[in-house]
């Protein structure tokens, strides 16, 4: 059975986005923009790129 909702992955953009925009998480603000993707790029790319778990 597939989850309802938006996709897996969409939840952890919107996370980030949360943490470091509106919640102001230090480590993330401080972080700059190539940084950011630098170090997020392997999480995403698994997000979105491998068959999810459930499948």
């Amino acid at each position: 059975m597939l989850p309802s909702g938006p996709r897996w992955s969409d939840r952890r953009f919107w996370g980030l986005a949360t943490a470091r925009y509106i919640l102001g998480i230090p480590p993330l603000v401080d972080m700059d923009d190539a940084r950011l993707v630098e170090w997020l790029r392997p999480v995403f790319v698994h997000y979105l790129a491998d068959p999810a778990p459930w499948i």
